[in-house]
């Protein structure tokens, strides 16, 4: 790199593994670890995984995404592996030799930088000695250094073709595990990338990071910044675009075949796309104020980006050719830098919504924005931020209206525990049965949602909280045979269930407790009709936590008529049925939804039961 050179925004790519092609790979070891090198890279940039420009790679590589996982971890056990000096034939040209070490020292700096082994290497200023010819390799030799694995390489040629031979040695069972030849080309960094990241699989058992490629924002002077590609290690920088101004938020598509990214016009700030094998530009957005940080889906079919609307930046969908734009996101607040996750249902960006900056979620199925994690790492399509705050956010969906909550969250909590105990009473006669069953539990740092009394963004606030909570309840169950007629049996039912908790310390009910409720049914059984009459009265919930609303009662009237067409002992039966007769007003206190979404009105169901 040049002095000049800066890394204003970045995105990243890796390369699927291509495996052995003629031998088939055992894994020797799989080891336990995690990706922590690449932190120094992510805490700084904004990584995107796509492939690498179709000019540049190998026609058999096909594109794939690398997702990071850091997790903290005490100690692991590396593999412990030596590679050995790669063998050239006397009497090769110095060129062909000197490129063969280079070679060797980027495939063996590509397996130290991968975390999952320990290279053995001899004392300063020695070499090992030991025979690495394929005929009668001296493995006893190269166990004495302590390695688990021997790597050995050679120059041979095949059919006028100069080719690289990777031999992989198990020294504690003393067989080759792994053979493959490279065919030596122009791109010979390249090569050792391949390399590597081949016996990281075989090895490590997971997929390496050598065939990783770059994109960023390139400094050249005070108002110029060009797009550029370069190797994870620094080596082979390629110049992509050249016409001047600033360039910026470069995200690689799936494919590897394009880049976003967004250039200052005389108006505006636009979004492009930039195709790798023609270089050919086009224009995503161009609206007037901020069309900027672009991020491909992980199907390739769709961009989010931040655009302008009426002088707010919001989040927008628009097709890979900057057709069809859709609008996530409205209102007063600032919201931009999304970030797709690898299933391609949520985005990660960035908002001012509550007069800071902060990292947010937004779910395409159900339009959910979460407040992330504090003190945590999210990874999100090879984004790495740590956040300082935690809550969340659920708001309606951008097409029918919904209903939704903001919730506040605290990491500092503790781990529940409780104590409980429960009793059950069964009974059962001629004609009767009963069953009776109650339950306590004390609950140690009990953790519920408590409503706050507060709005944020017009929707209620709930905030996670831990205190001691007692629980006891009882549910009774019986049903009594009124008559039979033939095979049809008819029986009364009735069940009634009742809960009560407390959250200790003088602080009230607990909240979203379901008050008494009392279920009684006439229903008929047996023979090939069948049905069932249910009348279900809840109880006013006027025993509620602080800022919680009261809930009315209600009484629900539910009829069924099922029928087996083909006689009693044929499962197929078809069932009509009207739920809430009466169409009344019924809210379930339990629900967090209840002041938006009552129960269903009366409706009509026809359905058909089969078993195969």
């Amino acid at each position: 790199m040049t002095g000049c050179t800066s890394f204003a925004s970045f995105s990243l790519r890796t390369v699927p593994l291509l495996r052995p092609a003629q031998t088939s790979l055992q894994s020797s070891q799989r080891l336990l670890g995690t990706w922590c090198a690449l932190l120094c890279v992510c805490l700084f940039c904004g990584l995107a995984s796509a492939q690498t420009p179709q000019d540049t790679l190998p026609p058999t590589v096909s594109a794939d995404e690398l997702w990071l996982k850091l997790t903290f971890t005490g100690s692991r056990k590396l593999l412990d592996i030596v590679v050995a000096p790669f063998k050239v034939a006397t009497g090769t040209p110095g060129e062909l030799a000197s490129r063969v070490g280079d070679i060797r020292s980027v495939f063996e700096a590509d397996l130290r930088f991968s975390l999952y082994f320990r290279l053995e290497e001899p004392d300063s200023g020695r070499t090992f000695t030991f025979s690495t010819d394929e005929r009668k390799p001296d493995l006893k030799g190269w166990a004495t250094t302590g390695a688990q694995v021997l790597i050995c390489g050679d120059l041979v040629t095949r059919r006028t073709t100069n080719h690289l031979e990777l031999r992989l040695y198990d020294l504690q069972t003393a067989r080759l595990i792994a053979r493959k030849a490279y065919p030596l080309n122009d791109r010979w960094r390249w090569l050792a990338h391949e390399m590597a990241d081949d016996a990281i699989r075989l090895l490590a058992g997971e997929d390496g990071v050598s065939r990783t490629r770059i994109c960023f924002s390139q400094r050249l002077g005070p108002d110029t910044k060009e797009l550029s590609v370069v190797d994870y290690d620094g080596a082979d920088m390629t110049r992509l675009t050249g016409s001047g101004g600033l360039k910026l938020y470069p995200d690689w598509s799936p494919k590897g075949d394009r880049i976003a990214y967004c250039a200052y016009s005389s108006r505006s700030l636009n979004l492009y796309s930039l195709e790798l094998t023609t270089r050919r530009v086009s224009t995503l957005a161009d609206r007037e104020g901020l069309n900027t940080t672009p991020a491909w889906s992980p199907d390739g079919r769709t961009i989010a980006a931040s655009l302008t609307f009426n002088g707010q930046s919001e989040l927008c969908l628009l097709d890979a050719n900057g057709k069809n734009i859709r609008r996530l996101t409205s209102g007063r607040s600032i919201d931009i830098s999304p970030s797709w996750s690898p299933n391609g249902r949520q985005l990660a960006f960035v908002s001012d919504r509550t007069a800071q900056l902060n990292a947010r979620m937004w779910s395409a199925s159900k339009a959910i924005f979460d407040r992330l994690p504090e003190a945590g790492f999210v990874h999100i399509r090879g984004r790495v931020e740590n956040f300082q705050q935690n809550y969340q956010v659920i708001i309606d969906d951008f097409e029918p209206a919904a209903e939704g909550s903001f919730e506040i969250g605290d990491v500092d909590l503790d781990k529940e525990r409780s104590l409980g105990m429960e009793a059950i009473l069964r009974g059962r006669g001629t004609g009767w049965r009963l069953e009776l069953s109650g339950f306590f539990n004390r609950f140690y740092n009990f953790i519920y949602l408590n409503p706050t009394g507060a709005e944020e963004d017009g929707l209620p606030v709930f905030e996670y909280m831990q205190d001691g909570a007692r629980y006891w309840g009882f549910e009774a169950e019986g049903a009594f045979t009124l008559f039979e007629s033939g095979p049809t049996r008819f029986e009364a039912t009735a069940l009634v269930d009742f809960v009560q908790a407390d959250i200790l310390g003088g602080k009230g009910p607990a909240p979203r407790i379901p008050p008494l409720r009392f279920i009684g049914g006439l229903e008929a059984n047996g023979g090939p009709f069948g049905g069932r009459v249910e009348l279900e009265h809840v109880t006013r919930a006027d025993r509620v936590a602080t800022n919680e609303t009261e809930t009315p009662a209600y009484t629900l009237v539910n009829a069924s008529v099922a029928w087996r067409p083909f006689g009693d002992d044929n499962p197929t039966t078809l069932i009509a049925s009207v739920n809430n007769i009466l169409d009344v007003d019924a809210r379930r206190h339990a629900s967090f939804l209840k002041e938006f979404a009552p129960l269903p009105g009366r409706d009509f169901r026809l359905s058909a039961r089969f078993s195969f």
